[in-house]
């Protein structure tokens, strides 16, 4: 999915076709049904744009000879502008067409108004177009809007104001970008109205920025204590200790990232005893205090994997079913008991900034890839939590439900932009890489081992 944007965000039509046709044998042999849906609407996306460009290449050069032709003109202009992005091009082209639903917009933009009603209306009519897109067309609209929308939003108040910023807003395109900043010792998030039921393939990703101290005070401020273990998000039960935890870790384990996931299996001597293992994996790398890094965990019903800006860096095969976690999510934290409907008791607290966190019922990675710098909504994320919000006691979900954080004395902090040569980043300097501690499991292991995998290993996500 990330490289069929990137390459239809770069016009590559061709690029696009192929990475579909690579995707829909794996989506059919995983049954699911939700992304070969999403294929084959992406499949009839292409070929009406091949269509387009077909026409925008005989429109270009029918107006060598007829440069005033506004039928040629309309196909040109959409092209350029809608498709390829480029709004030098089209402008001039969109703006001779009889079209005044395109000839319009075209024409105030041109003249680069720097009144902020005008900047807004020039915003709109992108906005208005972009209603009725899709795909690329959608997204290269709404970016042309955001354009004008940005230059407008500082002179605005009232209801035009909180128009452009919802609109920014669901775009992901905010004027301003916020993130959570978490002490070490007791700020969390806990996360409501979501649970991963284990049911469906999972991608959980983050983009975080641990705290250059790598040690922390104690509450009394007397001692200090290693960072031993840290949560970027976990919904484990974090009082127990023995093979009968459940549910998913992210986070950091001395100076290497690390997930531990939870499944159970049917015991190949007695079929009707039901055992836990678990499965952890490492990074190969170590953490990088005081820059922003991209983390990404998969599952795809047999196989996890740990990505660390955009490189596999772990992976393994887990013998059963997830075994989901009895606590809510936390971020910044492992629940260790619930107090209350917005309470819990946690430990293992993460001390830095995250800026970002998405869970998705599908697999968005495979192999290595170009690690996002942002991370958007779409119909396989089931919880985005972006912090756009920039304050407030709690945190909403950009997807298409009901989930909530209540924050717990974590602190709002404004995000700067990342640079194009490096855009995770903050700082001229980078601390040197940590030596890798020891692998250590998290719990003992149960007793007994399955020798073989379940029978519906393959089969588990089969909605049919």
């Amino acid at each position: 999915r990330e490289l069929c944007e990137e390459a239809m965000q770069e016009t590559n039509l061709a690029a696009v076709d192929k990475l579909l046709r690579i995707a829909m044998p794996s989506a059919r042999k995983m049954k699911d049904r939700q992304l070969i849906g999403e294929i084959e609407e992406a499949s009839r996306n292409v070929s009406r744009l091949k269509t387009q460009q077909r026409a925008a290449e005989k429109a270009i050069v029918d107006l060598e000879t007829t440069p005033d032709d506004p039928k040629a003109s309309l196909a040109a202009g959409r092209w350029y502008c809608f498709v390829a992005g480029d709004w030098e091009k089209g402008l001039p082209l969109l703006a001779q067409t009889s079209d005044a639903e395109m000839a319009k917009p075209a024409a105030l933009d041109m003249k680069n108004p720097d009144v902020p009603a005008e900047q807004v209306t020039a915003g709109d009519g992108w906005w208005d177009l972009a209603e009725k897109k899709t795909g690329v067309e959608k997204y290269n609209l709404q970016k042309r809007a955001s354009h004008w929308y940005k230059k407008a939003i500082g002179s605005l108040s009232g209801l035009a104001k909180t128009k452009v910023e919802k609109r920014l807003q669901g775009i992901g395109d905010d004027s301003e970008q916020f993130a959570l900043e978490f002490d070490g010792l007791k700020s969390h998030v806990i996360v409501n109205n979501f649970a991963y039921p284990g049911t469906t393939p999972i991608t959980l990703e983050a983009i975080v920025m641990a705290n250059p101290d790598l040690t922390y005070r104690s509450a009394t401020g007397t001692s200090r204590f290693s960072r031993r273990r840290q949560t970027i998000i976990s919904n484990q039960d974090g009082s127990q200790t023995s093979s009968s935890s459940n549910g998913l870790f992210l986070g950091s384990y001395y100076s290497n990232w690390r997930v531990d996931f939870y499944y159970t299996y049917k015991s190949s001597t007695y079929s009707s005893y039901i055992s836990t293992s678990y499965k952890s994996l490492t990074s190969s790398s170590t953490l990088v205090p005081g820059r922003w890094t991209h983390l990404a965990f998969v599952f795809n019903g047999t196989t996890v994997k740990l990505f660390v800006d955009g490189h596999l860096e772990d992976s393994g095969t887990t013998q059963g079913m997830h075994k989901p976690g009895t606590m809510p999510f936390v971020i910044s934290a492992t629940p260790a008991g619930i107090l209350d409907e917005n309470s819990v008791a946690a430990k293992d607290f993460f001390g830095g900034t995250i800026k970002a966190l998405r869970i998705s019922n599908t697999v968005r990675y495979t192999r290595d890839f170009t690690a996002p710098t942002k991370l958007t909504s779409d119909s396989a994320a089931k919880l985005l939590l972006d912090f756009r919000e920039g304050s407030g006691g709690q945190v909403k979900s950009n997807s298409k439900n009901n989930a909530f954080g209540v924050i717990k004395d974590a602190v709002w902090t404004k995000v700067d932009e990342p640079s194009a040569a490096d855009p995770y980043k903050s700082g001229d300097t980078e601390r040197p890489a940590l030596p890798r501690p020891p692998k250590i499991d998290p719990s003992p292991r149960p007793k007994t081992q399955p020798k073989t995998p379940p029978s519906n290993a393959e089969g588990m996500f089969n909605t049919e």
